[in-house]
């Protein structure tokens, strides 16, 4: 409705003034998937008719639409751009990580395994990146973890950190552990 229309009107004046190129969506509470052109920028979103507080989309600039070759949705919680650049192919990931509750522990595994095996399948030396709601509390960084979490984490300090196994923090440092970074 007209809601909508006055939120993509404001998404694509920040786009402008910005100058970016691409802007991911996350939480977009979409159900289905759908594409359109407005005012040259192209926008694609995706989600589930029962997972009502999903989504994903992306919203690409008219001149950078011509680098998009292939746009991939592979879930509702995913969504890939395949560009192509002067260096060669790269890509560019858009995210939205099922929050910490337990109501969305059965989501989780599923995510973490698509996110896995969706990247995984890009061929090396291809540039990737991820960018989006990755949902997840880091509150400090262990002496171990300074190979995946940067130096600067802000948070409550290292007694507040969860390790528990079904949460995103410990699905994201493994993650982060087999993709060789």
């Amino acid at each position: 409705g007209m809601a909508v229309t006055a939120k993509l009107k404001m998404l694509l004046q920040l786009m402008k003034k910005r100058g970016l190129s691409v802007l991911f969506l996350s939480e977009t509470r979409t159900t289905s998937y759908h594409y359109y052109v407005s005012e040259g920028y192209l926008c694609y979103f995706n989600g589930h008719f029962k997972h009502k507080g999903s989504g994903v989309g992306a919203i690409i600039s008219p001149h950078f639409r011509q680098y998009v070759m292939n746009i991939n949705q592979p879930t509702d919680r995913l969504i890939q751009l395949r560009c192509r650049g002067a260096a060669g192919q790269f890509h560019l990931w858009g995210t939205y990580t099922p929050h910490q509750g337990a109501e969305h522990d059965p989501l989780r595994d599923t995510y973490w395994d698509n996110l896995r095996d969706e990247t995984n399948a890009i061929p090396e030396p291809e540039f990737l990146l991820i960018q989006g709601d990755l949902n997840t509390r880091l509150q400090a960084r262990a002496s171990d973890e300074t190979e995946h979490i940067g130096p600067l984490v802000f948070g409550k300090g290292e007694t507040f950190i969860d390790n528990n196994p079904v949460k995103n923090r410990a699905h994201l440092l493994s993650y982060l552990s087999l993709i060789h970074i």
